[in-house]
């Protein structure tokens, strides 16, 4: 942001100085975003065929806990 302002000049160029970087800015990022949009949606649907896919081969059993081992904590002298 420092560096904006650096660019630009005293009065009405502070403010076009200050937009253009920032404009720019934001329009890389909105076209990114349009373009990974539909990646985003291929992959979360993939993802929940994948789920539902290996829920169905591999039914979920519960398994009882194993019992812990008991952990010794030091003792300290009064």
């Amino acid at each position: 942001m420092l560096f904006a302002l650096s660019l630009t000049g005293p009065g009405s160029d502070f403010l076009w100085g200050f937009l253009k970087p920032l404009s720019a800015l934001m329009f890389v990022n909105y076209f990114i975003m349009n373009l990974l949009a539909k990646e985003y949606s291929q992959y979360d649907e993939e993802y929940e065929l994948r789920m539902k896919l290996a829920g169905e081969k591999f039914p979920t059993v519960k398994v009882p806990a194993a019992p812990r081992p008991m952990i010794r904590r030091p003792q300290f002298a009064h």
